[in-house]
């Protein structure tokens, strides 16, 4: 049987469990407030986050809209308005000299001198350097040598050629013909004997007691036993030989000359007495024989069938007069040949003096020495150049005009320019020289070349650039817009138009192309520069066009750098 419980006890445990009780219930209010707490918490830290972000949203907005708001700048645009105008065409351009020339050499060797510097004035003709050219004169004079020897070669056929026909060399008779018409001769056949019978010569010898009183000059005269006849000569030389006869007799020979009256011949004997200046005679050791003034054979210098006789004995002819005339084998192909020859070493010798002129250098042109590329001592290959020389006296600057404007350029119109320099500004005078009629095409537009005469170019190098001005036309009333107003389409020149209506001469184009408010507008242009245009037709005066379009642009603000 189980003990029973006693009261005492029973309460005790009664107090215990009660305990118990009211300590788990205090742990559960414990823990009830404990999460009541952390949920009050978690929406507190949620409240101030959502409006810490708020705040933070907030800052950067303000900040975004103090720093970082787009700022929206309106279109350019400018009002057509009227005044004066001066239509200038202005630009850059490159000062060349009418003439420049290269120096080179053109064989090699070295240079030995050097006689100008740079900047240095020459005239045509002035030395410039000297190269050694011992090569080239060996080289001119052996190629000379031949070219001799080619041309004895062509003048010997000539020669040849010349020889088949005869004349008489002098005045004369011919005697001993021998040859007939048909008969082939022989190159130094002889032909015939020529002799000039209006004279005689007669040699005699005399003792030298006589030699001081016998004279050229001196008359004689001349017995001629044959014919008995007394002839008047003269002394026309003195040969001072010494000749001596058996008797030991040492004697001189004296020419004597004489008309021939025309009984004389050849081989005639005769004697002649002289007068010395006392009147005493003087007579010659012994007798001579009379001889013809001239006496020549006419001999055959080429081979050749004789086609023309005139060859008569004893017939008289004059100096010059044909003779005979022979037909000889063709010469020419021998001749086209060394003609050819010639040719080619001509022009062999001419190189050479060309090479020759380049080594011992002197100025083409009278001019400015631009630059020296060579030094003394340095040894050049052929085709080296060695200075250019630039004929500054007269310049031209070579400029491009814009399409625009090239039907307002008419030559002779006076230029403005001006070149620019670390020592301040030049300013020159020029003439419009030349244009081009025919345009290039760059960058999308056409410009047209033109060449102008620059008037006093001293200072001026070739080479440099150059500032260009041309006034085209001036006048005192136009309608200008600026040169951005000007809009090139494929409905042609345009201008934008801002208006609340659609002007009346407005025209479509193809979307995107006029900006939103404008109108596009067909108009005449007419004189311009790179800054305003005038407007011949189409608008008036007042009239806002568009130049640019608006920009979007972040503001950034006064920090921003």
């Amino acid at each position: 049987m189980p003990e029973s419980t006693t009261p005492e006890l029973k309460d005790t445990q009664q107090e215990d469990m009660q305990k118990d009780s009211l300590k788990q219930l205090a742990e559960e209010k414990r823990k009830a407030a404990a999460k009541k707490r952390r949920r009050k918490k978690i929406v507190k830290w949620s409240i101030l986050s959502v409006v810490l972000l708020a705040i933070a949203a907030g800052i950067t907005y303000g900040v975004y809209k103090l720093f970082f708001v787009e700022e929206v700048i309106p279109d350019v645009t400018a009002f057509s308005y009227r005044g004066p105008f001066s239509s200038t065409v202005s630009g850059y351009g490159q000062v060349k000299a009418n003439r420049t020339e290269a120096v080179s050499v053109m064989a090699r060797g070295e240079l030995l001198e050097l006689y100008v510097e740079e900047g240095d004035m020459v005239m045509e003709g002035d030395p410039l350097y000297k190269v050694d050219d011992s090569a080239v004169r060996a080289a001119i004079s052996k190629a000379e040598g031949e070219l001799a020897d080619i041309q004895k070669n062509l003048d010997e056929i000539y020669n040849k050629i010349a020889n088949l026909t005869v004349y008489a060399p002098f005045s004369g008779k011919l005697m001993n013909v021998k040859i007939h018409k048909g008969d082939v001769v022989a190159e130094g056949s002889e032909l015939g004997t020529l002799v000039d019978d209006s004279k005689m010569r007669l040699k005699l010898y005399f003792s030298y007691g006589y030699e001081k009183d016998i004279k050229v000059g001196q008359s004689a005269q001349v017995s001629i036993p044959s014919s008995m006849s007394v002839v008047e000569g003269k002394v026309g030389a003195i040969e001072k030989v010494r000749r001596i006869t058996q008797e030991g007799t040492v004697l001189f020979a004296v020419e004597i000359l004489l008309d021939n009256p025309g009984a004389l011949t050849e081989g005639m004997e005769a004697t002649a007495e002289l007068r010395a200046a006392d009147g005493s005679p003087i007579t010659p050791a012994e007798a001579g024989t009379l001889e013809y003034y001239r006496t020549e054979k006419i001999t055959s210098s080429a081979q050749g069938k004789v086609v023309e006789n005139n060859m008569i004995d004893y017939y008289d002819y004059q100096a010059g007069a044909l003779m005979c005339r022979l037909e000889g084998i063709s010469y020419d192909d021998q001749i086209a040949a060394i003609t050819e020859q010639l040719a080619i070493k001509q022009e062999e010798i001419d190189n050479l003096y060309a090479q020759l002129n380049a080594f011992n250098a002197t100025a083409p042109i009278s001019g400015t020495v631009m630059s020296i590329a060579a030094q003394v001592g340095q040894t050049l290959e052929a085709g080296t150049t060695v200075l250019i020389i630039s004929d500054t006296s007269s310049m031209t600057a070579e400029v491009n005009i814009d399409e625009r404007n090239v039907n307002n350029i008419i030559v002779g119109m006076p230029v403005e320019l001006r070149q620019d320099t670390a020592e301040g500004s030049r300013f020159y005078f020029g003439t419009v020289r030349s244009i081009s009629r025919e345009g290039k095409y760059d960058f999308g537009y056409a410009y047209f070349p033109a060449i102008i005469s620059v008037e006093g170019g001293e200072g001026l190098y070739s080479g440099s650039s150059i500032y260009f001005n041309i006034v085209v036309s001036s006048k005192d009333d136009c309608l200008l817009v600026p040169i951005q107003a000007i809009k090139y389409t494929e409905s042609g020149t345009c201008v934008f138009v801002k208006s609340e209506e659609r002007p009346e001469n407005a025209i479509d184009l193809p979307e995107g192309i006029v900006p939103e408010g404008y109108y596009a507008v067909p108009v005449v242009t007419g004189l311009g520069d790179t800054s305003v245009i005038a407007i011949v037709e189409g608008i008036g005066e007042g009239v806002e066009v568009f130049l640019q379009p608006g920009v979007k642009e972040p503001n950034m603000g006064p920090y921003y750098y």
